[in-house]
């Protein structure tokens, strides 16, 4: 479906305030396909669990980088998310053990010290927005869990930094190829906080390589790690720690905060979660091992991601003419794809909107395991996000965390998402602090 100019203009409008809302409305009223602007501008829609399949089974014909090169500048142009070919592949084959269980498990610790200093922080009266103490808290706990401690000596400034530049690349594609081509003052700024970030970053590789030891964490594995015997650049590591601490803190938060803001809004399900975690978990703290033992909070972490994708939608660049749903599009066509459209079809999903745990038991009457395309919070196949589990056990062991030690009033009320590189709460999710324990001695 083809739209006039007057149509095009007022879809931008709502892609710039209601990302989600406007790509679901825009599914609703033209089907599997729609398209919208002119010339460079030009964005091909592409909607539901067949266009999935038909976008990440062509990965020859649609590719990573043309879909997201507003975000070179920040993540690299060696990034994992904006790369392709032999070059990408072996970059990630690089990376992967630093996502193995026992990895996980120290990343993991290192978020649950930090929340347990903010929770100790807090007071009964106080008025929280934890999407902003979330954002705080999984870029602090990333930079120190897999750069070390030099690094996260400075994760005030880095993240201020990096702030300035997601407030940026938050707005949809078109809007951001503008204000990175068009001369103004947002993007000076930008500029000039990534020419920080880099200095930083690119200090700490060479205090490193300098060193009789390269350290551990994730940069210390991939500075000692050649694979087929090629050692990676400065400028490879440089894209490796910045794009990891994006990737890992923005979407994390706010998958976080949307969690939160579901289970606090469900007295039902708050009170079984609650449950669980009280009789499953006892004092011990939500270590990785013991979440397996919850599975309440496993299928809560899975409905968060059905309802909230962080991730609400891809990008990808044709390299050559394609025909899906009798629509033809040509080689150069951005096309567009989303996950939090598809996991609200409600040709797939009984009641979609609903927030609604139990519906991922899979002992239940009536229960349909959702296929890879139907259900896809953190992509598809070899693309697959590396840091997939550790996202859901970040999820789940917060949540145990704030049931176990926290009694708090949600005082957030009809949440809109907005946002690109991440879907967040418009306006943060706000709590009232009613009580807080202290962490009680195991044994």
């Amino acid at each position: 479906m083809q739209f006039t100019l007057l149509d095009d203009l007022r879809l931008a409008r709502e892609f710039d305030q209601r990302m989600a809302y406007a790509m679901r409305d825009l599914s609703r009223r033209s089907g599997p396909v729609a398209t919208y602007g002119y010339g460079p501008l030009k964005t091909t829609f592409l909607f539901g669990p067949e266009a999935n399949e038909f976008i990440f089974r062509n990965s020859s014909i649609f590719r990573w980088r043309g879909g997201f090169e507003t975000l070179i500048p920040l993540a690299g142009e060696t990034a994992l998310l904006v790369s392709d070919g032999p070059g990408h592949d072996r970059r990630r084959t690089l990376v992967q053990p630093a996502f193995q269980r026992e990895p996980v498990t120290g990343y993991l610790g290192v978020l649950l010290d930090k929340l347990d200093t903010t929770l100790d922080s807090w007071r009964p009266g106080d008025r929280i927005d934890l999407y902003r103490i979330f954002r705080s808290l999984v870029r602090s706990s990333t930079i120190r869990g897999f750069f070390g401690p030099e690094l996260a000596a400075h994760h005030v400034s880095l993240g201020a930094d990096l702030e300035v530049v997601l407030h940026l690349l938050n707005y949809s594609l078109p809007k951001q190829q503008l204000l990175q081509t068009v001369p103004n003052p947002f993007w000076r700024r930008a500029k000039a906080a990534l020419a920080r970030i880099d200095r930083r970053v690119r200090a700490e590789i060479t205090r490193r390589r300098n060193a009789d030891d390269p350290g551990d964490g994730v940069l210390g594995l991939l500075m000692s790690t050649h694979g087929d015997g090629l050692a990676m650049t400065d400028t490879e590591l440089r894209d490796m720690v910045v794009s990891l601490i994006v990737a890992s803190y923005d979407t994390t938060s706010a998958a976080l905060s949307w969690a939160v803001y579901a289970l606090w809004s469900d007295r039902r399900a708050w009170a079984r979660a609650r449950s669980e975690v009280r009789e499953g978990l006892g004092a011990r703290t939500p270590e990785l091992g013991l979440l397996r033992g919850l599975p309440y909070l496993d299928w809560v972490t899975s409905e968060t991601l059905r309802l909230y994708p962080p991730a609400m939608a891809g990008a990808r660049k044709a390299d050559e003419d394609f025909t899906f749903a009798g629509h033809r599009g040509r080689a150069g066509d951005l096309v567009v794809f989303s996950q939090y459209v598809t996991h609200r079809l409600p040709r797939i999903w009984a009641d979609p909107d609903r927030f609604w745990p139990e519906r991922w038991d899979r002992e239940r009457p009536g229960y349909r395991h959702p296929s890879s395309y139907e259900y896809l919070p953190f992509g598809v196949g070899a693309r697959r996000c590396l840091g997939s589990n550790l996202a859901r056990a970040e999820i789940a062991a917060v949540l145990a965390r704030l049931l176990q030690r926290t009694d708090l009033t949600l005082l957030s009320r009809d949440v809109q998402p907005t946002g690109f590189t991440a879907m967040f709460p418009r306006g943060g999710v706000t709590v009232r602090v009613d009580h807080v324990r202290a962490p009680l001695p195991v044994g």
